[in-house]
This record gives structure tokens, C-alpha cells and sequence, in this order.
């Protein structure tokens, strides 16, 4: 009785397979078989889209080599009738062109010969439980409003001609050169009813409408224009772009399927086409659209509505503002602004703590000298570390904003830019107990910006003390040749996370969980000066055996170390910073963008 039970729960879905490779159809049909799955083979590519418009299907294995025909050519055919069945293809061949062309149409999976019976069974299984979960979170009354105006969609090519009333011959010739909307699958031409209709009607408009068209191109801004079905009769290249979806797929579709994804309508209330044909007035709210790969953007639509000769709002266009951008900014400084307040607090809590303990008569007599030093030293290194904090930020955005720029003079980078980094950061190391150590070889001078290399180098040493294990020794290289300057700045500690050596460049990025503060802007910084200068920043991390550092790459393709993989966790890491500057480089206009440091 348990298997009948299964059998009957796995044989809720319907699952359609097309494909020429015989034997694997086959090992296809038997494996699901034996599991209890309603499946079947469908020999030719017609039969499967019309079985798809029946409503016969709940799931599609497509195989790219099928039936003389192209698999991915059937895919905007298959979403046009339904969008939400799930659809799975296989190819035996692995180029990239192949996967670029099959994954642009959204399918469910991606499969290459010779497929894994069992990932496909667990793929397959996955696609029919999700859309019975969407099939069930839809009301049956909205997947009426949703379904509606599909019948009879897809037409074949004897079909489209009685519509439009030319031959044969003259509608291959039309959908050929691209005039009319159509789609070959295989040797046979398939079109869109709706799409026809809105042929039909540019045509019969003549240059009318073509003006009307050609007013909509000279907009920036992506604007559709829809009917009183809520379907899209025209738009723009920016209302494309903007979605980037091709036009035969956006013209005769709903507004609410192309621009949200959804396969119901938005709320009347909030909707502003409904809204400009009720009150026949402008209007405009804010959506969420969704662009190909599900990410939302945030938009303005204003709505027109568009009267005919007897007062009626016929037709309404929809102007969509993608403030995405704005959107983000303003989270974004939003969190700024609350983090770096969050952060100042800290650091100025833990100053003001130490001061007022210190010039309170009563308490600072129960602190002896050693103490009040202690307290002196992390006092100056947290108000370091807010200055630094303060200084970074707002170098990054006069980068941001383009308004960085170098003055460009020769420079003693050891005594005048090195020597006076670290003897600031003394308080710091004193606090660690850590010590920096400089080997270096050359003594020319260099062509930089000193105040903004004074803040490069200073913010490399800053990392190295903050994330550097106390007790260790912050290694520092210099060398300086006629091609160049070369600062390295090697530390024990954390480390760097080795699919993160990049990412650590980045704006506000930040990957320790030791809750030491900043705001994640050092090494940007660092990165936007090197720019600055042509030259580059590095990052290189790994593990420290028997003393050496040896680096991750090297570490996993050493087979000396292999026995050692199961005590890496136990092993110490180190962080190592290159910062290379070419001997000649040209100054940007303007002077130093925030003075002497």
C-alpha cells in the first residue's frame, strides 16, 4: 500500500520529453517510470507546443540537439504561451555560446550530456513541487484574469496568413527580413496572435502612427504605452533597455508580467494604468519592477492617460523613472551615516573614559604611573584610529566624486613619508606590544603625491597593527629602483579569507570577526592612491609553516603538504600587502586634496 500511495504522490505533474538521442529518451523514460512519474516523449516540436497551450504540461526536458531543430528555439515560444512552467534543458555540447543562448530564456536547469539520472530526478522533482506551490498561492480567480486572451496564441504560419491575408510566400518573405514578428522553429514559422494585431494596426496607422512612434524614441526615459486589457501595445528602445527583454516578447504581453514578474495584475488601488483610466487623470507611485535575472529595480510610473476623439481614455502611457540608483545611494548613506556615528561613539566613549579617570583627583590617585600611561597610549590610539576614520571617508568620496587629485613632487619616501607613519603609530604598537621592522634597499628619491602616499603607507600600517596578532613584528619592505617603488607590509593574525583577496579593495568591506572597529575603507583607499599613481596594491595571505609563509595556492598544490590539510585550521596566518609605483608618472592637475597629513 505505501508504494501505491507514492506512486500516486510522484504522478501528480505531467513531464514532457523532446529529444533525438533515442537511447537516452529511453534510460529517461524507464528510470522515471520505475518512480511512478507521468512522462512522455514527444516526437516532434509542434506537438509539444500545443500540448503546452492545452494546458497539458507541468514540466519540459528539452534537449538542444532535438529533432532537427535548435532546443533554444523553442524557448520564447514556450514562455509566450506559459512563463511559469518549468523547463529544463540538456546538450551534449559545453560552449559557452550554447549555455549563453539557452539561460537568456530563464529556464530551470542547465543540463550537459550525459546527464546524472539521479540530479535530474531531484531537479525534476523540484520543478513540479514549485509550481504546484505557485499553482496553489494563486487564486483560481486570478489565474483567470492572468490566463486570459491566451487561447489560440501561438499561430502556425496557414493560420497567420488567413489573419493577415497574404500568401504563404509573402509571410516567410516579411518574417524572414524581420518585418513581422515571428519565430522558426525548425523549417516552420510560428507567430503571436497578438503581435499580429499590433502589425495590423502600425500598418493601417501609416505614418501617423509612426510620428506617434518616433516621439516615443526621442524620450530617455522607458515609456510603454497599454490598452485597457493592460497589455502593452508600443514602447521605446529605452523601455527595452531597461528591462532588457526583446520586443516580441514585450509588445501584446501584460504590463504586470513583463515589468514585475507576476502572473497577477497589481492592486487597482496602487496600479497606475487602472488608476489614469478610472480618474482619467495623471498619476504616479512607486514599484518594484524585476529585470531577467530577478533583481528589482526601483521606479517612478507616471501615468498618462491618452483620450480618443470623443473624451474617452482609450490608451494610457506609462512613463517608468529607474531610480534604482538614487535608491540605493540614499540606503547606502544611510547606513553610512549611522555606522560611522556608531563607530565615532566607541572610540570617543573609550577616550572620554580614560581622560576623566585621569583628571578626577580621587580616582587618579589609585592609578600609579604605569597606568595612567597605559591609559594615555590607548586614548591617543583611539583618537588615531577616529582621525584616520574621518580622514578615509572623506577621501573616498572626493574620489567618488572624481575631485582627487596629486601634486606631484620628488619625495624621500623613507625619511619622509615611512619614518613619520610609523613613529605615529606608536601608541598603537605600545598598546600590542607589537614592533615594525623595515629592510630596506635604495635611496632615491620618488615622483608622488607625500601627503596622499603618507596616507597609503599609514593605512597599510594601520591594518597590519589593528588585525596583527599582539606580541609579533609588522615586517616591512621598501625598494626603490629606477622603475619604481615597491612597499610591502607583512603581518601574523587573521588573515585574508582566500576567495576574498579582491574583495578586501572594496568599498566598506570588511571581514574580521575579532570586533576590531573601522569602517572598511582603509585599503580602498589605499587601492584609489595606488590608481592614482598608476601603480597597483596587492593582497596575499596563506598559512605560516615551520616560520615561512606559504600561500594558499601554494599550500593546496604542494603535495608535501597535503598530510598537513587536516591541522590547518590550527595553523597561523599572515596578511601581506604589495604597494608597486612606477618611477615616472604624470601629475593630475590641482593640488593636495586634503592638505598635509
Amino acid at each position: 500500500m505505501a508504494r501505491v500511495l507514492k506512486k500516486r504522490r510522484l504522478s501528480s505533474g505531467k513531464v514532457l520529453v523532446l529529444d533525438s538521442d533515442r537511447e537516452g529518451v529511453r534510460r529517461l523514460l524507464a528510470h522515471f517510470g520505475r518512480l511512478g512519474y507521468d512522462i512522455e516523449n514527444i516526437t516532434e516540436p509542434s506537438r509539444m507546443i500545443e500540448r503546452v497551450k492545452n494546458n497539458q504540461a507541468d514540466a519540459l526536458i528539452i534537449a538542444v540537439e532535438a529533432q532537427g531543430i535548435k532546443g533554444y528555439d523553442l524557448l520564447p515560444i514556450i514562455k509566450r504561451i506559459n512563463r511559469s512552467i518549468p523547463i529544463i534543458v540538456t546538450s551534449m555540447d559545453d560552449s559557452l555560446d550554447v549555455a549563453s543562448r539557452v539561460r537568456e530564456h530563464g529556464v530551470f536547469f542547465y543540463a550537459i550530456k550525459p546527464i546524472d539520472l539521479k540530479e535530474i530526478e531531484l531537479v525534476v522533482k523540484n520543478a513540479l513541487s514549485k509550481k504546484r506551490a505557485r499553482a496553489d498561492a494563486v487564486p483560481d480567480t486570478a489565474r483567470q484574469v492572468a490566463g486570459q486572451d491566451y487561447e489560440e496564441e501561438i499561430l502556425d504560419i496557414d493560420e497567420a496568413s488567413k489573419i493577415l491575408r497574404l500568401s504563404r510566400a509573402t509571410l516567410s518573405r516579411l518574417a524572414h527580413k524581420g518585418e513581422i514578428p515571428g519565430s522558426r522553429i525548425g523549417n516552420r514559422w510560428r507567430f503571436i496572435k497578438n503581435q499580429l494585431f499590433e502589425w495590423l494596426r502600425v500598418t493601417a496607422a501609416g505614418n501617423q502612427r509612426n510620428y506617434g512612434t518616433l516621439i516615443l524614441e526621442t524620450m530617455d526615459e522607458g515609456v510603454a504605452v497599454v490598452d485597457k486589457r493592460l497589455k502593452i501595445v508600443s514602447c521605446n528602445s529605452a523601455y527595452l533597455q531597461s528591462l532588457d527583454i526583446p520586443r516580441d516578447r514585450i509588445i501584446g504581453e501584460h504590463c504586470y508580467r513583463v515589468s514585475h514578474r507576476s502572473e497577477v495584475p497589481c492592486d487597482a488601488a496602487t496600479c497606475p494604468a487602472r488608476q489614469a483610466f478610472r480618474t482619467q487623470r495623471p498619476v504616479k507611485f512607486m514599484h518594484i519592477n524585476y529585470d531577467e535575472d530577478g533583481g528589482a529595480h526601483y521606479c517612478d510610473v507616471v501615468a498618462l492617460p491618452i483620450k480618443d476623439d470623443q473624451g474617452r481614455v482609450s490608451e494610457v502611457v506609462e512613463v517608468i523613472r529607474d531610480n534604482t540608483e538614487i535608491y540605493h545611494l540614499n540606503q547606502h548613506l544611510n547606513w553610512v551615516v549611522s555606522f560611522v556615528a556608531h563607530e565615532l561613539k566607541g572610540t570617543l566613549g573609550s577616550v572620554v573614559m580614560n581622560i576623566s579617570a585621569i583628571v578626577d583627583e580621587k580616582l587618579s590617585r589609585t592609578l600609579n604611573e604605569k597606568k595612567r600611561n597605559e591609559m594615555l597610549l590607548s586614548s591617543l590610539g583611539s583618537l588615531k584610529l577616529m582621525n584616520d576614520m574621518i580622514r578615509n571617508y572623506l577621501i573616498s568620496s572626493k574620489g567618488r566624486g572624481g575631485q582627487l587629485q596629486t601634486k606631484m613632487q620628488q619625495v624621500d619616501i623613507q625619511n619622509d613619508v615611512l619614518k613619520p607613519m610609523i613613529d605615529e603609530l606608536n601608541p598603537l604598537l605600545m598598546k600590542k606590544n607589537m614592533r615594525v621592522e623595515v629592510k630596506s634597499s635604495g635611496e632615491r628619491p620618488m615622483d608622488c603625491d607625500r601627503s596622499l602616499m603618507r596616507i597609503a603607507i599609514s593605512n597599510l600600517l594601520n591594518n597590519a597593527a589593528k588585525y596583527g596578532t599582539a606580541g609579533t613584528t609588522i615586517e616591512c619592505g621598501l625598494k626603490l629602483t629606477d622603475r619604481g617603488m615597491e612597499f610591502t607590509c607583512f603581518n601574523e593574525g587573521g588573515g585574508i579569507p582566500a576567495d576574498k583577496l579582491d574583495a578586501v579593495f572594496s568599498e566598506f568591506t570588511r571581514f574580521d570577526t575579532s570586533g576590531v572597529g573601522g569602517t572598511g575603507l582603509g585599503l580602498h583607499v589605499v587601492k584609489m592612491i595606488a590608481e592614482l599613481h598608476h601603480g597597483t596594491i596587492k593582497a596575499q595571505s596563506g598559512y605560516i609553516i615551520d616560520g615561512q609563509p606559504i600561500s594558499y595556492d601554494a599550500f593546496y598544490a604542494n603535495e608535501d603538504y597535503f598530510e598537513l590539510r587536516e591541522k590547518e585550521a590550527h595553523f597561523k596566518k599572515f596578511a601581506n600587502f604589495v604597494l608597486s609605483i612606477p618611477g615616472q608618472v604624470i601629475a593630475h592637475s590641482g593640488a593636495d586634496a586634503l592638505g598635509e597629513v
